[in-house]
């Protein structure tokens, strides 16, 4: 038995968590990871961090293999984003981060840090998901995360609902953010707070106290800046939860509850980190 690799239309974040739950599969499993094209025509296969997962199955994991025909096994419903995580996090009777954190991490090439624009030991790092998404509401995170979480607590499939209203990557409100920097601050006091949003986006809204914002345009940077600081206040994105596999660092991370977010097991029976989450 095999899985074959599949990548998304989507951006950068879910590609790479799509590419990783695969991984998580196919480790726990203990079968191959086969590539149904050259590896340089999968989607952000550039990217630094995506090199390191392709590399680690080109030249160490599926080298524990025979080269043979395998049959080919299908983790979710038509690749599905929600329905592929979720199976793989009853399959694995745990949420994706720790396991890839605890079983895989350590087996990737080094991944270059670069030169850190803030103090990671003394800074909230807060990531605002704006950009394409800035005119989308916001809304209750507790609808869907706890529909989800039930199906899941309960190991029943799941697949991608109530996506364009209640289940969807949009900002959070500027109150409801302020709520979460200010908790943050009352446990860490004396940190600065930096933003970080993509190059472009409008984040006055969000910023009546002058904080330092981080607009870098550069994706593999800007997860570098998520994995090492040490408070990180997350947004409904994708690609912040994606930063959550790359490092092996005891930190306070706070993230909004979501479909998506529970997907990867968190806030539910399966979950072994200790992140805080809001709605």
């Amino acid at each position: 038995m095999s899985i074959v690799l599949f990548d998304r239309c989507d951006r950068l974040g879910a590609n790479i968590t799509t590419y990783i739950s695969q991984i998580i599969y196919a480790h726990y499993h203990n079968i191959p990871v086969l590539f149904s094209k050259n590896v340089n025509e999968y989607r952000f296969y550039n990217n630094k961090v995506v090199k390191s997962l392709f590399d680690y199955l080109q030249y160490s994991y599926n080298t524990n293999f025979e080269k043979k025909e395998y049959s080919i096994h299908n983790i979710g419903i038509n690749h599905d984003f929600i329905s592929v995580l979720s199976n793989v996090v009853i399959s694995i009777n745990s949420d994706l981060i720790s396991y890839f954190k605890n079983n895989l991490l350590h087996q990737l090439c080094e991944i270059e840090i670069p030169v850190l624009p803030f103090d990671p030991c003394n800074t909230i790092l807060v990531h605002l998901r704006l950009d394409d998404v800035a005119h989308v509401p916001d809304y209750d995170g507790s609808i869907c995360s706890n529909y989800y979480r039930n199906k899941i607590d309960n190991n029943e499939k799941c697949c991608l609902e109530f996506y364009g209203t209640i289940n969807m990557q949009s900002p959070l409100s500027c109150s409801k953010l302020e709520e979460q920097i200010n908790k943050a601050l009352e446990k860490h006091k004396g940190y600065s707070v930096v933003f970080l949003a993509a190059k472009g986006s409008d984040v006055s809204p969000y910023n009546p106290h002058n904080y330092k914002v981080l607009q870098s345009g550069d994706d593999y940077l800007d997860i570098m800046y998520l994995t090492q600081s040490d408070v990180v206040i997350l947004s409904r994105s994708t690609f912040s939860l994606s930063s959550l596999f790359f490092s092996s660092k005891k930190r306070n991370i706070y993230i909004p509850s979501w479909g998506h977010s529970v997907s990867f097991g968190l806030n539910t029976k399966y979950d072994k980190t200790n992140f805080n989450y809001f709605y």
